[in-house]
């Protein structure tokens, strides 16, 4: 085997191992955002109970509903996924039903598969769940 085709294998590998795509990037989602509209197998989430934030930048995934949240992005937007995900551990008694919303939204959110950004929306979907946000003002 060549010098070359080695390196090209270990270049490949390493883009398997690291969950990239090469040539796609997550930069079309990068932004805050506020999520505006959810839905899982049990239901719609009822995003009027507060503001559920959510940043994406180069670093990953961060946000708040009662705790603040971080996690990695991994892959492309065809074929996305939020890797170490964690929470605070805070318990917020008010508003009534934040504690489940926020419970909903971080196993959803653990759980998406692919993205979707376009005008100011982003969508992000999984298994019997969609998570629809508008850019942050």
């Amino acid at each position: 085997m060549s010098k070359i085709s080695a390196g090209l294998m270990v270049a490949a590998f390493a883009f398997t191992v690291a969950g990239c795509t090469p040539g796609v990037s997550t930069t079309s989602l990068h932004g805050e955002w506020v999520l505006t509209s959810a839905s899982d197998s049990a239901g719609k989430l009822d995003t009027a109970i507060t503001d559920v934030t959510l940043v994406i930048d180069a670093d990953g995934v961060s946000g708040r509903v009662c705790n603040t949240f971080g996690g990695s992005l991994v892959g492309s937007p065809a074929d996305l996924r939020v890797d170490s995900l964690h929470a605070t551990e805070m318990y917020c008694m008010t508003p009534e039903g934040i504690m489940e919303l926020e419970q909903r939204f971080l196993d959803d959110l653990g759980a998406i598969t692919s993205a979707t950004s376009d005008n100011g929306e982003l969508t992000l979907t999984g298994p019997s769940i969609t998570l629809g946000f508008t850019a942050s003002d």
